[in-house]
């Protein structure tokens, strides 16, 4: 059987190498930083904070206000479900208890917010913090959502913590992705499993994971080709590569995380709805959330599909990979 592992270092490289390092690091900050989740979602947060306080600096409350919030989450794209299902929530408690005065008004719709997301994502974290066996984290979705990157982040996240990463780059079809893996493992000195363009990605994820075992790693971050939700052949090439890593269930604990473009808004719950029942997701990673105002759509998918979002993407760096905190989040747009 032929593997092919390679750790790719920085040394001996030549001057035109070292001239592109030298440009990458600059990008990356010498120490970790962190911002207030209201950078994180400031787009989303200029969109729905102004507009929610003006409806409640009335005097007091009346029909307007459902209207007027009902509109103002549909722009946030949290989804016409949700959103109907809130509202009406929040009607039936402020008519309930005779609620007049509009601060307590939107106190109550705040929490109500608060309860929609209390899906949490504690299973995945103590899973996670269980190093008895391998971690295997299966990365899917659909291309240019920046899956390959987020794998990247979260691979790095956990080799700072001390980890033994392995990555793997089961997109077998184009050569740059391969490339690019071995890019990425090359600056962050991560080892990089890869096998010839054209091979069968479940073979190379069925050989990965036999090295992974024999070397002891602690972590394997499995790289796949991006795909089109309503491609029934590729997704059912998803399955075969599922039923590879399930191989190894006595010795792995797997973790299939799909990679969201926030941008794309209500397209987002079709896409999740596709890959779940295709492979049973166990969390989300949200990208491009600093670049939209539809913020919203993490609510939708939390309530809807009650799939736990893990970690969001806030940036290009290496560290703009944040762990998602429901209560930080509604926090950031009052």
């Amino acid at each position: 059987m032929y593997y092919y592992i390679k750790n790719i270092m920085t040394k001996n490289i030549n001057n035109d190498e070292k001239f592109n390092n030298e440009n990458l690091k600059k990008t990356i900050t010498k120490k970790k930083s962190f911002f207030s989740f209201t950078n994180f979602f400031k787009k989303t947060k200029n969109l729905i904070l102004h507009k929610i306080k003006n409806i409640f600096f009335k005097k007091k409350i009346d029909s307007s206000i459902y209207h007027n919030l009902k509109e103002i989450l549909l722009l946030a794209d949290v989804g016409i479900i949700t959103t109907n299902y809130l509202i009406q929530n929040f009607k039936i408690t402020i008519q309930k208890k005779n609620i007049t005065d509009v601060a307590e008004a939107y106190n109550i719709f705040k929490k109500k917010l608060y309860t929609f997301l209390k899906f949490e994502t504690q299973n995945f974290i103590q899973n996670v913090n269980d190093f008895k066996k391998i971690h295997v984290f299966l990365f899917v979705g659909v291309n240019g959502v920046g899956k390959t990157s987020t794998l990247v982040k979260l691979a790095y996240f956990y080799q700072k913590k001390g980890k033994k990463v392995l990555l793997v780059a089961g997109d077998t079809f184009r050569a740059a992705a391969i490339e690019q893996l071995k890019d990425w493992g090359k600056f962050y000195n991560f080892p990089v499993f890869s096998k010839n363009l054209g091979t069968d990605p479940s073979s190379v994820i069925f050989d990965s994971l036999k090295f992974a075992l024999i070397k002891k790693f602690d972590m394997v971050f499995i790289d796949t080709a991006g795909r089109l939700h309503n491609k029934i052949n590729l997704m059912h090439e998803l399955k075969k590569i599922d039923r590879v890593v399930k191989k190894y269930k006595k010795y792995i604990i797997q973790e299939t995380i799909l990679v969201l473009d926030a941008c794309i808004g209500q397209n987002s719950i079709q896409q999740t709805r596709f890959f779940n029942k295709t492979l049973t997701l166990s969390n989300i990673i949200m990208t491009k959330l600093d670049g939209t105002a539809k913020g919203g759509i993490l609510i939708a998918i939390i309530y809807e599909l009650k799939i736990p979002i893990y970690y969001i993407c806030v940036g290009e760096k290496i560290h703009n990979l944040v762990e998602f905190n429901s209560k930080k989040f509604i926090d950031s747009l009052f």
